[in-house]
């Protein structure tokens, strides 16, 4: 009984007459029938279904239905509707003077220093340093003067060795003393204007 076998059960089949082969006149035993069907049945690569190509419109529909593209929507949406509403609740700053009120605080760099008996070496200190805009320092010896100037002002009172900051409306905001050692004079004065902001 010779069975026909399909293409790819010859492989099969030869290695298991290789495998049978005892002596160069022995044959092996044939296949029983029910074996190739079998084998057939189980060994049968199945047929790979290709899908037909997906078109670009069908990829835009497919994100446009998408759940995430309609919550991003909706966020744009109300984004877009919102914001205007959110930028009319910030104040005008040209008509309350700044964003966080009416009244207009003057900074550091605004703020003058008054050197109070002052020798010549500690306006050099202070020119030295680097620290200070010179063009805000005010030498004199009549501490009257610093009462004429408008705004935040640090006076240095170098004999008395005291410095006083007072805000635009003239209270005092601040008090330190000034060092022994004048080498430290220049950082701290650039500590106490830094405070009057």
């Amino acid at each position: 009984m010779t069975i026909e076998l399909p293409q790819h059960l010859e492989k099969t089949a030869e290695l298991l007459k290789r495998s049978l082969y005892l002596h160069p006149q022995d044959l092996a035993p044939p296949i029983p029938g029910e074996l190739v069907r079998d084998l057939t049945i189980t060994q049968t690569p199945a047929a790979i279904m290709r899908s037909p190509g997906i078109s670009p419109f069908e990829k835009l529909r497919s994100l446009v239905v998408s759940p995430g593209f309609g919550l991003a929507a909706a966020a744009m949406v109300m984004l877009s509707v919102l914001s205007p509403s959110f930028l009319s609740t910030v104040p005008n700053t040209q008509e309350t003077g700044s964003f966080r009120g009416s009244k207009v605080i003057h900074t550091a760099s605004e703020a003058t220093i008054v050197l109070i008996t002052a020798e010549p070496e500690t306006r050099r200190l202070l020119e030295e340093s680097g620290l200070f805009d010179m063009s805000r320092v005010i030498e004199t010896t009549d501490p009257l003067v610093a009462a004429t100037i408008s705004t935040a002002k640090l006076l240095v009172d170098v004999k008395g060795g005291a410095i006083v900051g007072y805000d635009t409306d003239s209270r005092e905001i601040l008090a330190d003393q000034l060092p022994e050692d004048r080498s430290d004079f220049a950082e701290r004065i650039a500590l106490a204007f830094g405070a009057l902001q």
